[in-house]
C-alpha cells in the first residue's frame, strides 16, 4: 500500500477498535508466504485486500470471527472510496503528517484519544456484599497473548454479508447459497434457471440466470438464493481447490447489461 493508504488504514482500524487485535491475529494465523512483520506486510498488500489476506480467521473466535473480519473488510472498502472521493489525504500540505502516520507502529498505535465519559454517581445501598473475585479474560487478551483456539465446526449457518456466495457440505448436503442482496435482485428478475460457465483461462466461474431450458432451477430457502446438486458443487469445489465443508466464495456485481438475463462473476477469496 502507498503511505497514505497505510495511513488511513492505521486510522480506520482504530477507529474501529481493532488496532491490536488485528496484529495480535497476524502473529498467530499469517499465511506462510506473509511476512513475519505486520508493518512489511502493509507495504506490500494491496489496500483492497489488506483484510482479507491479513490472516486465515480463527473459526473458534465469537466476536472476531469471519464474520467480524469480513464486516470489517466491507467497511474498509467504503472508507477507501469515501477518502478517494474526498482526495484531502493526498494533498501536499499532509504529507509529513501521512508519512508520520503511516511509519507509526500498528501495534502501539493511539490515534486520537477518545473522551472518557464518566458514569453517573450511583446512590450507595446500605448494605452490600463484595462479589467473589474472578478472572475475566476478553478474547482481544487471548488473541494478544498467544491464546489459541480449536478450530471448530459449527452446524448453524454463517450470515451471509453482501459480495458473497456460500459453499457448504455440511452433513452430507451439497449446497450453493446467494447473499440476501442478490437473492433479493434474481427473484425480482423473474428468471428461473441459471447456467454456470468459465471464460477463458480465468480462475473464475460465471453465474448466468435466464429462462434457458437446459438451465437447471434454483429455488429459495430463509428468502436466500440457493440450489442443491452435489455434481455441481463437488466441480465448483475442485475448481477452486475448496477443501473446507464451508466456505464463502467472492460474487461480483449483476454483470449484464440486458434484462433477460443477469450474470454474476465468482471467484475465491485471496
Amino acid at each position: 500500500m502507498k503511505q497514505a493508504n497505510i495511513a488511513l488504514f492505521k486510522q480506520f482500524l482504530n477507529e474501529e477498535g481493532a488496532n491490536k487485535i488485528f496484529c495480535g491475529l497476524y502473529r498467530q494465523f499469517r499465511f506462510p508466504e506473509a511476512p513475519e512483520d505486520v508493518e512489511e506486510y502493509l507495504k506490500r498488500v494491496d489496500s483492497k485486500d489488506v483484510i482479507l489476506n491479513a490472516f486465515k480467521f480463527p473459526q473458534g473466535i465469537t466476536t472476531f470471527g469471519p464474520e467480524y473480519w469480513l464486516s470489517l473488510a466491507v467497511k474498509w472498502e467504503r472508507r477507501m472510496i469515501a477518502a478517494t472521493e474526498e482526495g484531502s489525504q493526498y494533498t501536499r500540505e499532509s504529507a509529513k503528517r501521512i508519512e508520520k502516520e503511516a511509519t507509526r507502529p500498528l501495534n502501539v498505535w493511539k490515534g486520537e484519544p477518545k473522551k472518557k465519559v464518566e458514569p453517573a454517581p450511583q446512590p450507595k445501598p446500605e448494605e452490600s456484599v463484595a462479589p467473589e473475585s474472578r478472572m475475566v479474560v476478553s478474547e482481544e487478551e487471548m488473541a494478544l497473548s498467544g491464546f489459541r483456539f480449536f478450530n471448530i465446526n459449527r452446524n448453524p449457518q454463517q450470515r451471509l454479508l453482501d459480495g458473497f456466495i456460500s459453499v457448504n457440505i455440511r452433513s452430507g448436503s451439497h449446497r450453493v447459497s446467494f447473499n440476501s442482496t442478490v437473492s433479493e435482485e434474481i427473484i425480482k428478475s423473474g428468471l428461473k434457471r441459471f447456467r454456470i460457465g468459465q471464460y477463458g483461462t480465468e480462475k473464475a466461474l460465471f453465474f448466468v440466470f435466464d429462462n434457458d431450458v437446459d438451465g437447471m432451477e434454483w429455488r429459495v430457502n430463509a428468502k436466500n438464493v440457493c440450489f442443491s446438486s452435489k455434481e455441481l458443487v463437488v466441480r465448483i469445489m475442485d475448481f477452486f481447490a475448496i477443501k473446507e465443508e464451508y466456505t464463502q466464495l467472492v460474487i461480483s456485481k449483476n454483470m449484464a447489461n440486458k434484462k433477460d438475463y443477469l450474470t454474476y462473476k465468482i471467484t475465491k477469496q485471496k
